[in-house]
């Protein structure tokens, strides 16, 4: 090849390149700097940027578009048009739908890349995620305890406002958290599903195996900072500070063997 020749391809080269970089910028959001694949999306996108001509008659939020108006009016109608035929569920987009439609199809496209747990919905990895990164982004504003669940911190307000919502049928006793209702019905249906794999030992709650089944394990994480001695219950490690406290109101016998 020939020294003009590779100057003719060299210019054809980069004058395809200065197209190519003219291109990408006329497709680039001058706020933003986002950039799109078509010009008419960075055009529908401009339009965000100024005036919004449909206003929300209940809130008077402005929309560029009246599909997002419409949108957005739901959020004031609570209109529900979505149903789902085989639980019942009611929703008022139709894309919230959809996705909740996986949990009955047994889809499960989102996979946890630490733990490979795979979810139906992406807002059930999301929050799952913050197990491994121990982020706690919801905070209460009175006691300060944080949260990773909005669902379990939304339960843990009741707490400050006495509201006990979840009434047992039976007893009409009134609980705080719905689990603590679950926990409590158990009382009287006398059930104890949750069997001890070692010894087989059977409980009524899932909390109680879990503290029984330390006993098994060995592991001791409860330390007395008085006089050094370990427990692996919780329980047993309070009645043993009542102990250094001469409060414990247990069987003398019992209290030396255990927590002495």
């Amino acid at each position: 090849m020939s020294k003009t020749e590779v100057q003719i391809l060299l210019s054809i080269q980069l004058k395809s390149e200065l197209s190519e970089r003219k291109t990408a910028e006329a497709r680039i959001c001058e706020v933003y700097g986002k950039e799109f694949s078509r010009k008419i999306e960075l055009k529908s996108h401009l339009l965000t940027h100024t005036k919004k001509p449909l206003t929300c008659e209940y809130c008077e939020k402005g929309f560029v578009y009246p599909k997002s108006l419409k949108l957005h009016l739901l959020n004031h109608t609570k209109e529900e048009p979505h149903y789902c035929e085989q639980c019942g569920k009611k929703f008022s987009r139709a894309n919230d739908f959809k996705r909740y439609s996986f949990i009955h199809e047994n889809k499960k496209p989102h996979v946890c890349e630490v733990c490979n747990k795979a979810f139906a919905l992406k807002a059930n990895l999301k929050s799952h995620f913050r197990i491994h990164t121990n982020e706690k982004p919801h905070a209460c504003e009175i006691c300060g305890k944080a949260f990773s669940q909005i669902n379990n911190y939304k339960r843990h307000l009741n707490v400050h406002t006495d509201e006990k919502p979840y009434i047992c049928e039976v007893c009409k006793k009134a609980f705080s958290k719905k689990c603590n209702l679950i926990s409590h019905l158990v009382i009287h249906t006398k059930e104890k599903s949750h069997v001890c794999e070692t010894c087989r030992k059977a409980f009524s709650s899932r909390e109680n195996l879990r503290s029984h089944i330390l006993i098994h394990s060995k592991v001791k994480s409860h330390v007395c900072d008085i006089c050094g001695k370990a427990f692996s219950r919780k329980s047993y490690f309070k009645q043993h500070l009542l102990w250094h406290q001469n409060k414990c109101p247990m069987h003398l016998n019992y209290a030396v063997k255990y927590f002495l």
